[in-house]
């Protein structure tokens, strides 16, 4: 922006400086171009009013735990997310002693995994040996450190003991109030269970009955969840382990399914047992022809009847490697039943499906929950619904072993794999109950009237069948 002089200057009017002249004219332009570019500086500032900023703006990071409106930076939110567990809401804390320190955690994330897609981090507070005080003493530091969406809390059977860790009547629910009241502190939310049966004479079990008592109690006082494990697993010894005290691997995934099952809002699967173990087989012998031999509890004597008598050469039923299964014999039709009297008409069969090849069909055979004497009429739990289909199905054989049967039940929306516990009861009225690691497959219609009153259980071999069983327990009313 030049500077002009004015007109009488220019025609003699008025005494003309042209140093002055210059400097003026100088100043002038200096002063446009500041304009300029305050101007341009202006246009290119984020307005007060919903800025837009571009570059990387900068702001103070606020103090740690700030509550307001004030700018976020993002210092101030790394520093907040690091204070919190990445998987809080997928954190699952079991808080108790040696049962707990055990995998029976492992097999409720198992089970979430099977049921819901989703496999919850497992996290324990547990030390073998302790009580229902150590439990509450440690609880708050765990949570402190796992931060957990659930809770889990151990029944406490250790404070039953007559050791150092036995407390006093009413100690315990002094101690569970404390562990409840730690986890909703912190957010979480607590989940209750009994203390699972003990044989022990270590224990005594008035004390473990009244204390187990006292936490349905608490459940209902203070509306909490409580898996009543003391009643799902009463009267399973073939759920413990040698020492009459801890769960044996078949036992901890029966209780880690219910657990999970109860804390993701599922009916619970597994109903109270009203059975006494009778026979009990774990097949750790060497191989044999199971016809003849006895079982491991019980002194049962095993038969295998001839189902397909036209049929040269016997099929043999090996025992190996702590396992019943089927060995080769002279044609891929053979097929072979192994069989023990439950003495009673309504009998309940558990086994751990120890071996599953994915080839297997439903004509492949399981266990067989009711059969006559003479194999020639059976009812038989297949692990497929066909050779491409997984699931569990009930097959009725009425025509003295031959072919598949008819289907009375299945499901195919519980799956058995190798390492699977399946658990079949046979009910008043002919119906069949077919459980897989605690849950609840499906009810049957009724059998046929043969096999009502049929007394005989075991396993079915079909034709090519490599499926192999271990630990069988065969249960009878009460």
């Amino acid at each position: 922006m030049a500077y002009t002089k004015p007109a009488a200057a220019q025609n003699g009017t008025t005494q003309y400086d042209a140093a002055r002249d210059s400097q003026m004219n100088n100043g002038i332009e200096a002063a446009a171009a500041v304009a300029d570019q305050a101007l341009a500086g202006l246009t290119a500032k984020a307005n007060l009013a919903s800025p837009t900023f571009t570059g990387t703006p900068t702001a103070p990071t606020a103090t740690a735990g700030t509550d307001s409106t004030q700018v976020a930076t993002t210092a101030f939110v790394a520093a907040a997310l690091s204070a919190v567990s990445p998987n809080t809401m997928n954190t699952w804390l079991f808080s108790g002693s040696s049962s707990t320190a055990a995998t029976y955690p492992e097999a409720a994330a198992n089970f979430a995994n099977s049921s819901i897609g989703v496999t919850p981090i497992i996290r324990k507070s547990a030390l073998g040996g302790q009580n229902s005080a150590w439990m509450a003493n440690n609880l708050a530091a765990a949570v402190a450190t796992y931060r957990p969406a659930i809770v889990v809390i151990q029944g406490a059977p250790n404070d039953s003991s007559s050791g150092s860790a036995g407390l006093p009547a009413g100690g315990t629910a002094v101690n569970i109030r404390r562990c409840v009241s730690i986890a909703r502190a912190a957010g979480a939310i607590p989940v209750l269970t009994t203390a699972t049966p003990v044989t022990s004479v270590a224990y005594d079990q008035t004390k473990m009955s009244a204390n187990n008592a006292m936490i349905r109690a608490l459940g209902d006082e203070l509306d909490v969840l409580v898996v009543d494990l003391a009643t799902i697993l009463a009267n399973r010894t073939d759920y413990l382990g040698s020492d009459g005290i801890h769960l044996n691997p078949t036992g901890e995934l029966i209780a880690g399914s219910c657990v999970a099952a109860a804390i993701l809002g599922q009916v619970n699967p597994y109903p109270p047992s009203t059975y006494t173990v009778t026979t009990a087989d774990t097949f750790d012998r060497a191989d044999a022809n199971i016809d003849g031999q006895t079982t491991s509890t019980g002194a049962k004597t095993w038969s295998s009847p001839a189902i397909l008598p036209a049929v040269a050469g016997a099929v043999v039923i090996g025992t190996v490697g702590n396992a019943l299964r089927r060995t080769a014999g002279t044609g891929v039709s053979e097929r072979g039943l192994a069989l023990v009297d439950s003495g009673s008409s309504l009998p309940e069969v558990t086994a751990t499906l120890k071996t599953m090849p994915s080839t297997l069909s439903a004509a492949s055979g399981g266990i067989v929950i009711a059969a006559t004497a003479d194999g020639h009429q059976f009812a038989y739990i297949a692990q497929r619904r066909d050779t491409s289909t997984p699931g569990l199905s009930l097959y009725q054989v009425t025509s003295n072993g031959g072919g598949v049967g008819t289907a009375l039940g299945f499901t195919t929306e519980i799956v058995p794999v190798s390492g699977g516990v399946i658990r079949c009861v046979k009910n008043a009225g002919g119906t069949v109950s077919v459980y897989l690691n605690g849950v609840l497959a499906f009810t049957t219609s009724a059998l046929a009237p043969a096999l009502l009153s049929a007394t005989y259980v075991g396993f079915y071999f079909g034709g090519g069948a490599a499926h192999e069983w271990e630990n069988l327990s065969v249960a009878t009313p009460a």
